[in-house]
């Protein structure tokens, strides 16, 4: 039986419209936060922040470029609408059984939509580090094409594990 043991991001990329790359940048992906409201009263001794089930604030992310150059990827995303993102990345975990290396894939896919950009800095021979911050509405993580999660706040969805934790709530509303 293998042991694997999570080592690294060996290598992603960025697609936009599942075609496109983005060029070389690094990626902050959304941190996911729940909703929580504080619980208080008769029969409960002191107070509990409880999770609201599924409800999520807001998600963002990051992207940051080396540079500023004339490909495409930063100039189609600056229109002020929802882009299809796709993050790949192949994760390296060592099998402690086979003494190999097993790389397994991640993949992470956002609708995200900016919000704001930084040019960076100029100093030579420095990085310009341009920023593009965005709203993310939309995010589904994979890993080695085993579904984590999905979370899709304007359609009332929050699957985790395989359990849609929303789809109650749903039918109750008649959506």
């Amino acid at each position: 039986m293998a042991n694997n043991i999570p080592q690294l991001i060996n290598s992603f990329e960025v697609y936009l419209d599942g075609t496109r790359l983005l060029g070389t940048v690094t990626a902050e992906l959304p941190n996911i936060q729940f909703i929580t409201q504080e619980i208080k009263g008769a029969g409960i001794s002191g107070s509990l922040d409880v999770p609201v089930m599924g409800h999520i604030q807001n998600m963002t992310a990051k992207f940051t470029w080396r540079i500023a150059d004339d490909s495409e990827g930063i100039r189609q995303l600056l229109p002020q609408q929802y882009h299809h993102l796709e993050l790949w990345s192949s994760n390296q975990t060592f099998d402690t059984t086979s003494g190999e290396f097993a790389p397994k894939q991640q993949k992470v896919i956002l609708r995200a939509c900016p919000v704001g950009f930084n040019l960076g800095q100029l100093a030579q021979q420095e990085l310009q580090n341009v920023e593009m911050d965005f709203q993310v509405s939309y995010m589904r993580w994979f890993v080695n094409n085993v579904e984590f999660c999905e979370i899709d706040p304007y359609n009332m969805i929050f699957k985790a594990h395989g359990q849609d934790l929303l789809a109650s709530v749903r039918s109750n509303l008649g959506l």
